[in-house]
């Protein structure tokens, strides 16, 4: 690795020697560089002057100017060279060549000034409107170079613009969005140059304010949005938000008002338009329960906002509440349930005892009353946001009885260790007792027997007493057993001559701590302190005892100390002079030492044995370090060594550049400007290959759509091998590359193409191939075509991106002739039915379509053809008859006739033909063509109204039938007549009688039916149930299901065979029923309380009799049973229930009451060392089961009278084990007796398992020991340990494996002693060492020598050589390598269980590498070459075809596609070096001419000349072909068509390398004998006012829209507005549109125009299309 170092900084010094001949010159700022800047940012003449920190020899300088270049024989410092340049804006580029070492240095001289940002807006341009809005700001910046850029923020949250210096003097448009800008924002333009840059940054100016403003947010608020009914009254008034009104959008706001059709009348109750403010409030006063809503409309300048708000009148609320528990005891909680109806939303409740109102629930609510007495507790329901009538109150009582008293006193309350004590109870009001000692005794008498608790802690003693009345109390008195402290210190090991430290670490409860301490030091110290020090004079074991005492109690310890002597300190270091930052290994040789303490003179430190630590120097100078050993052994006595480190000076890396953010791709020079370096490697970030020249040149690439950002890398190197990097990053803007394709949109006049939007594309140009123009994203053009052939035309879009990059693009579009659709119509007007004669005389007509306006429709190309018009409605009819014709390339044309038929009469009408009576008929008439009518009703009554309604009576028992007959006539005297028949039945008469009208559930009625005239019966009972019986006498059951009276109407509806009817109707009441109910459980032992759950329904009160003969009127109550004679007795309990309605139900269940046993246990028992066996005797008797639980995690089901236990200990303390015995009966009934034995602990030798190791092994011996106060450690070989955990080391010298043992004794606190055993085995290590020669060699020199010199008895070899080969032989004399590389040689040793390794590297060097190729060619642009590589020795190739372009292949095939002369090089690299070849001018590249022209005008008459204007480009012989047999050779032709017709147009364009090309414009240009018309689509009327539309033909200000013509007889003009509005009419072709609406300028926007023209030959035509208006 060293001698790999040594290479590098050997090879990095050679380029610093090479690179360090060529001279440097002092910059702008006076650094010297290789690659200067100077800047002249005054606008003046430029004196240049160049001075050197070097001596240069012969030189010659070009200035870049075109002036002659300097030559000179020597420069030494601090002569200056100088040069003038006169005052301009531009760059140049100075060349000082040296010409004695070839060394060429480029310079930059830059002149402009600084840029200075003006914004501007166009005559006209808006500074304020309403969003979404464009504006538009022109660059008005001044001292704007090439190298200038510019940033605008529009202030609106939209990213920042960045364009280049182009965008100086040019109209930018940004639309302003709803809802980005607060009414008011501030635009901003930064420009900046060079020179902005030396002078402080970029210029910045701002132009504010632009206001945008919007909708305001409409808003009504109400008087109330909820009222309960029979308030009804509401008020609402306009809230709304003004938008902006502060910043000028203050016109004139109005309110539109609709507040609903809320009387129901089918129409809305408007508020028209109104200016405001003010705004007066709207009362409305609404008839009835409901939502209603109303609606206000707000406008302002910007448009309309619409505002929303529903009030609900609703029923008023009913409050109620009920009570879970109407009685209770003191302290208990009762659930109120909320029973209010729906219509309330919010509740309050008052519980009556003086907590006051607070908010409930809509369902329940839980309290609890801690005071006797009777209290009435109410429920508000209201609903929220309402006012007084949305209110209502309830009440419910509640009786709190009072609770008995629980108290009792205890004969002691505190003791240490362990408690007894003797209880008195003295509870009032107690008829049963329930105890819990805290101790796991519990009883159920009224006094219980002594009690003792032999473990520490704090214990909770409690009663629970009950009352006659069921009401308990309960409480609880606190006993305390105190813990021992335990007495223990800590101290630190002393060496000899120190004092040692003592830290108290007793414990003990936090309600009894250490109060006094005493210390013995085992030397006759002593000390009362709680932390003492102490000075011990002499080495040694010290037995140091410590006594504490609590309030309560007391506890020592003895721990042993151990006096001893300080270790030998020493280390050394693989390297005391490094490079910063760098790594030192340092290796302790320390003796009797632990730990160690390293400082490393640097602020850092360690605690590791060996270590290793990285060294840093930011100073130019060398820095020493003093590194501090300070070494420890296990007592803590320490000694210390030094060793001084240096690390040499910094090597900084730096450079600069001239790469500003550019167009890919860009060429890019660096300028090192390191410091302390002499070699240098480039990395530019973009995955090409590395460079080693000081200062290089690079070419970065982007073809993505982003920008993109390069991060260039440089490492510069020291002389002594350290080295620094430094990064920068380099911006390239995306090529572009904006194609497009329109020709999918080719179709009829006139014909709107939508073109797209450019992804990336910021600046358009569009050519559309019809002469016109525009520029942005996405316009729309509108094509026309007046001739009777396809017109195709090509679109040329020049864009740039964000950045100034720009593209060219084509596409083409084809554009259909319009046909013309003409008919006539004989005759157009007569009466129905009318026969018309239609002659169709369409041109260019494939189909034809006749639409005759009836909805009949017919596909025909006959020339002439009828259809016959039927009117049979009651007026004229006006048909629009429709002819659409369709071309063959699906263009239509319509045109329409009207045609006039009078109706025909014809007499109708409908009524109900048959009723009951009396019948109430309506005749509809449905009379066509008819205007007056003359009805006879049949039975002696007429009439003339159009649809009258007259009434039929009939009373008799049968049908009476009426002819009806109605006569119509129209206004021109046509009639026509229509009859019918009336039916009339007679009525039947529905009654009955009952026998109860009201009764409880279930409720049998007896009907009696009295009706006459009847033919079919329905009895609706009110119950859901309905009965078809004719029975003059029936009965029905009412059964109710609900909890309140239920009134039902019991209803007979009588019908005859015709659906005549009669009804009548009597209520009846049905109470709701009683359902007795309870439930509990079926069998509990003697003395538990049964709860009764009372489940019955529809009861109002209640009657307990529980069997024993006692009984209860509570609604849930509780009761316990008694029973002492052994065996179970049972009790009937009834529970009778009553309803308010005086309704009654009894429901009877038996309870079973089971006897308990009695628990009585006694054991033999003394304190020993585990295992302790107990035997248990059971005195108990009435049991059948028992469960022992000894405390121990252990139990059992033992039912002897005696039984034996075994109890262990495992921890390390006194342990008391509880043991609890429970009798059971087979009911489940229990009785509970338990007593306490105690356990000394267990003593156990143990240490974890020793695995066999390798010599010298190490030994961490984890003492596993429990019970145990002290131990001995015992080793085979001699040595032994008395510490817990100790570390031991075993040696094996030999080349067999050698055993050891390890005994460990533990003796306990108690005296016990107990021991362990373990043996390992030690195994021999091997010794692997070998030497290699020769370390370093150059390819195909590969053979290596091996001497192994390793040492090592019965073992495998494993040889690895780095190259993916090895051997197992223990025999090696050398290897052979296959090719060039670093490699490392390794030796495994290993005998089974122990190895050695050992890795030695070594080199084998590349061979030069060679370069060479092939390849050349000349022909037009584009040209393609094959290149083949003849190079030698390479891995990587990078090619550089003069262009610009690149290529990494190894033989690539590349293409020219711009004219030139190129040189082409080779760059190979490979492992052994870099070479180059280089061909001069081995490709030439000619340019191609391009063929391109335009036209004008493109329509004309025969004998009009037409102008052609010829914009090729590197062309110098034109060929033209005007498509009628006529050419030209002239470079702008003019041309006379003789006929008429469309021409296509040819210009074939070449040049002296024999590169043409070739243009054909088809339909380039339309010959008409009679006249063509044309329109723009957009214009800019004057702001200053309007010319009433008159127009020069020639101006250039397009200030009216107006047509380019000729021929023109008759004409025709119509503008509207996007709603259809006509705007402006003209009849005068000399007469355009300028824009003016009613005196005043339109909005900018889209309009659309429509002309109608006649041309002289007589042929009309229609035109119509978009415009846009600019302003």
């Amino acid at each position: 690795m060293k001698r790999r170092i040594i290479i590098l900084v050997s090879f990095m010094l050679a380029i610093a020697q090479v690179n360090a001949q060529c001279p440097q010159f002092y910059n702008f700022y006076g650094v010297a560089s290789n690659a200067p800047y100077w800047y002249s940012c005054s606008g003046n003449n430029f004196n240049l002057n160049i001075q050197s920190p070097n001596s240069v020899g012969p030189y010659t300088i070009d200035w870049g100017d075109g002036s002659p270049i300097s030559i000179g024989s020597v420069w030494d410092p601090p002569t200056s060279v100088t040069h003038l340049y006169t005052a301009t804006v531009d760059t140049f580029i100075v060349e000082i060549t040296q010409a004695s070492t070839g060394c060429v240095i480029q310079g930059v001289v830059v002149m402009e000034e600084a840029s200075s940002a003006s914004i501007q807006i166009p005559i006209g341009g808006l500074t304020q409107a309403c969003a979404p809005q464009d504006m538009e700001f022109i660059n008005s910046s001044t001292n704007v170079s090439e190298n200038t850029m510019f940033i605008w923020d529009f202030g609106d949250g939209s990213p920042p613009l960045t364009f280049d210096y182009t965008n100086w003097n040019q109209t930018i448009t940004h639309t302003y969005q709803e809802n980005t800008v607060d009414c008011e924002t501030v635009v901003t333009l930064a420009a900046g140059n060079y020179c902005n840059t030396v002078q402080g940054g970029n210029s910045t100016a701002t132009f504010n304010p632009i206001r945008i403003w919007d909708y305001d947010i409409a808003a009504i608020t109400p008087s109330d949005y909820v009222l309960c009914w029979p308030d009804n009254t509401v008020t609402y008034v306009n809230t709304t938000e003004k938008n902006c009104y502060f910043q000028g959008n203050i016109a004139q706001r109005y309110e539109y008002w609709n507040l609903g059709d809320y009387w129901g009348q089918g129409t809305d109750s408007i508020i028209d338009w109104t200016p405001w403010p003010p705004s007066f409030p709207q009362t409305v006063s609404y008839p009835g329960i409901g939502s209603y809503t109303v609606m206000m409309l707000d406008s302002n300048f910007c448009g309309i906002d619409t505002a929303y708000v529903t009030i609900n009148i609703v029923p008023p609320p009913t409050a109620g509440i009920t009570a879970a528990d109407d009685t209770i005891c003191a302290g208990e909680s009762i659930t109120f349930l909320n029973a209010s109806s729906a219509e309330a939303n919010a509740w309050l409740i008052n519980y009556g005892d003086g907590s006051g109102w607070g908010n409930m629930g809509s369902n329940s609510a839980n309290h609890t009353f801690n005071t006797v007495g009777d209290y009435s507790v109410g429920l508000v329901a209201y609903v929220s946001g309402a006012g007084a009538s949305c209110t209502d109150t309830a009440w419910v009582d509640v009786r709190v009885q009072p609770r008995p008293n629980a108290a009792f006193t205890l004969s002691d309350l505190e003791e240490c260790d362990s408690l007894n004590y003797s209880v008195v109870e003295s509870s009032i009001s107690a008829i049963s007792w329930n105890w819990n000692m805290g101790n796991g005794n519990t009883y159920a008498i009224q006094n219980p027997p002594d009690q003792n608790y032999p473990n520490v802690g704090s214990y909770n003693v409690s009663l629970t007493v009950i009352a006659a009345n069921g009401c308990t109390d309960n409480t609880i008195q606190q006993v305390n057993v105190y813990e021992s402290p335990v007495a223990d210190f800590s101290t630190l090991d002393v060496c000899v001559g120190e004092t040692a430290q003592f830290f108290d670490e007793s414990s003990s409860n936090s309600a009894d701590t250490v109060v006094a301490w005493n210390w013995d030091f085992g030397d006759s110290g002593t000390s009362v302190l709680q932390a003492p020090a102490h000075y011990y004079s002499a080495s040694g074991s010290y037995n140091v005892t410590l006594q504490v005492t609590t309030a309560h109690c007391q506890a020592d310890t003895l721990i042993q100390i151990v006096v001893e002597t300080p270790p030998i300190t020493d280390f050394t270091a693989n390297q005391t002079s490094v490079c910063s930052p760098l790594s030192v290994d340092f290796t302790n040789a320390s003796s009797g030492a632990v730990t160690y303490s390293w400082d490393f003179g640097d602020g850092n430190s360690s605690s590791l044995t060996d270590v290793s630590h990285i060294f840093t120097n930011n100073s130019l100078a060398s820095a020493v370090y003093t590194v501090v050993l300070t070494s420890s052994n296990a007592f803590g006595c320490s000694s210390n060594d030094s060793l001084d480190i240096t690390v040499y000076g910094l090597t900084n890396a730096s450079f600069t550049s001239d790469a500003t953010p550019s167009c890919a791709p860009d060429e890019v020079n660096f300028i090192n400007t390191s410091t302390g370096a002499s070699g240098y490697q480039w990395n530019f970030g973009d995955g090409s290959l590395l460079a080693t020249v000081v200062s290089p040149s690079h070419i970065f690439y982007n073809n993505t759509a982003f920008i993109q950002y390069y991060t260039t890398q440089l490492v510069a190197f020291s002389s002594n091998g350290c080295h620094d990097t430094t990064f920068q990053t380099i911006t390239s803007y995306p090529e572009p590359d904006f194609q497009f394709d329109v020709s999918g949109q080719s179709g009829c006049i006139p014909l709107s193409v939508n073109f797209p939007t450019i992804a990336g594309a910021v600046i358009y140009q569009w050519t559309f191939g019809d002469g016109y123009t525009a520029t942005g994203p996405a316009p729309v053009h509108v094509y026309q075509n007046l001739t009777d052939t396809v017109q195709q035309y090509p679109v040329m879009l020049i864009a740039s991106n964000p950045f100034g990059c720009v593209d060219t693009s084509f596409s083409s579009i084809q554009v259909y002739p319009k046909p013309v659709a003409q008919f006539s119509a004989i005759p157009s007007t007569g009466c129905s039915p009318l026969a018309v004669t239609l002659n169709n005389s369409s041109s260019l007509a494939q189909s034809n379509q006749w639409i005759y306006g009836t909805g009949d429709t017919l596909q025909l190309n006959d020339p002439s053809h009828g259809f016959t018009y039927v009117n049979t409605s009651a007026a004229p009819l006006a048909y629009t008859l429709r002819l659409i014709v369709t071309s063959a390339e699906g263009c239509t044309s319509t045109v329409t006739r009207p045609i006039n038929v009078y109706p025909e009469v014809h007499a109708q009408f409908n009524m109900s033909p048959e009723g009951c009576s009396p019948l109430s008929v309506v005749f509809d008439n449905n009379t066509t063509g008819a205007s007056s009518h003359l009805w006879n009703f049949g039975d002696g009554f007429q009439g003339i109204t159009h649809s009258p309604t007259h009434t039929y009576y009939n009373l008799g028992q049968a049908d009476s039938l009426f002819n009806v007959q109605l006569t119509s006539t129209s206004q021109y005297g046509c009639t026509d007549t229509d009859m019918d028949t009336v039916v009339v039945h007679p009525l039947p008469v529905a009654d009955f009688t009952l026998s109860e009208i009201e009764g409880c559930s279930p409720l049998t009625v007896n009907i009696t039916d009295m009706s006459t005239g009847g033919g079919t019966y329905a009895w609706t009972y009110g119950d859901g149930l309905i009965s078809y019986t004719t029975a003059l006498s029936h009965d029905h059951t009412y059964v109710s299901s609900s909890t309140i009276p239920q009134e039902l109407d019991l209803n007979l509806l009588l019908a005859t065979d015709f659906g005549c009817t009669s009804a009548e109707t009597i209520e009846i009441t049905v109470f709701p029923p009683v359902n007795a109910l309870f439930q509990t459980d079926e069998a509990l032992c003697a003395t538990e309380l049964f709860t009764f759950f009372n489940q019955s329904i529809g009861a109002a009160t209640y009657q307990w009799n529980f069997g024993d003969g006692t009984g209860s009127s509570y609604v849930n109550p509780l009761h316990s049973y008694s029973n002492t004679s052994g065996v179970s007795q049972y009790f009937p309990v009834t529970i009778l229930a009553t309803s308010q309605y005086a309704c009654t139900d009894i429901y009877e269940d038996t309870l079973t009451v089971h006897s308990a046993p009695i628990a009585e246990i006694y054991i033999d028992s003394t304190s020993t060392c585990h295992p302790l066996y107990v035997d248990f005797i059971n005195n108990s008797v009435f049991a059948d089961s028992y469960i022992w639980d000894y405390g121990d995690g252990s139990n059992s089901s033992n039912g002897d009278s005696i039984h034996s236990h075994v109890f262990t200990n495992t921890s390390s303390f006194l342990v008391e084990y509880e043991i609890e015995m429970i009798a059971v009966t087979d009911f489940g009934c229990t009785d509970t007796s338990s007593t306490s034995v105690h356990m000394i602990p267990r003593l156990e030798s143990n240490f974890a398992f020793v695995d066999n190791g390798c010599h010298p092994y190490a030994v961490d011996l984890n003492n596993g020991s429990e019970g145990a106060l002290n131990y001995q450690w015992i080793y085979s070989d001699g040595s032994q340990d008395t510490i817990a955990d100790p570390d031991h080391i075993f040696y094996n010298y030999g080349i067999t494996d050698e055993s050891f043992s390890i005994m460990l004794i533990a003796n306990s606190y108690f005296g016990c002693a107990d021991t362990m055993t373990q043996d390992i085995i030690v195994y021999p290590l091997p010794d692997a060492e070998f030497v290699v020669t020769p370390v370093i060699q150059v390819f195909p020199n590969a053979t290596v020598e091996i001497m192994d010199n390793s040492v090592a008895g019965t073992a495998s070899y494993t040889w690895t050589f780095g190259d993916g080969t090895g051997a197992d032989s223990s025999v090696m004399t050398g290897h052979t390598y296959g090719t060039w590389g670093s490699y490392e040689i390794s030796l495994l040793i290993d005998n089974g269980h122990c190895s050695d390794y050992e890795v030695q590297a070594i080199e084998i060097q590349a061979p030069q590498s060679s370069a060479d190729f092939s390849g050349s060619g000349d022909g037009c642009a584009p040209i393609t070459i094959a290149f083949e590589n003849l190079s030698e020795y390479g891995s990587n190739y990078l090619w550089n075809f003069g262009d610009g372009g690149v290529s990494q292949n190894n033989a690539p095939t590349y293409t020219y596609y711009y004219p030139g002369t190129y040189t082409v090089s080779l760059l190979v690299t490979g492992p052994g070096g870099n070479s180059i070849a280089v061909h001069d001018t081995v490709v030439h590249v000619y340019p191609n001419a391009t063929a391109y022209f335009t036209a004008n005008p493109l329509i004309v008459n025969t004998g009009d000349p037409v102008y052609f204007y010829n914009l090729s480009n590197q062309a110098n012989q034109f060929q033209w072909d005007f498509g009628d047999g006529q050419t030209s050779t002239q470079l702008s032709p003019v041309h006379v068509f003789q006929e008429i017709g469309s021409y296509d147009i040819t210009l074939i364009a070449n040049n002296e390398y024999n590169c043409p090309d070739t243009l054909t414009v088809e339909d380039a240009v339309l010959v008409d004998a009679g006249g063509y018309i044309d329109f723009p689509n957009a214009f800019t009327p004057d702001p200053l006012g309007g010319a009433n539309g008159a127009y020069d033909p020639n101006m250039l200000n397009n200030d009216v829209f107006f047509p380019v013509f000729d021929g023109v007889e008759e004409y025709q003009l119509q503008i509207y507005n996007r709603w259809g509005e006509l705007l402006y009419e003209s009849e005068d072709i000399h007469r355009g549109w300028d824009g003016y609406y009613r005196g005043n300028l339109a909005q900018q926007g889209v309009y659309v125009w429509r002309a109608q023209v006649t041309f002289t030959d007589g042929k009309q035509v229609i035109r119509a299309g978009d415009l846009t208006l600019l302003r």
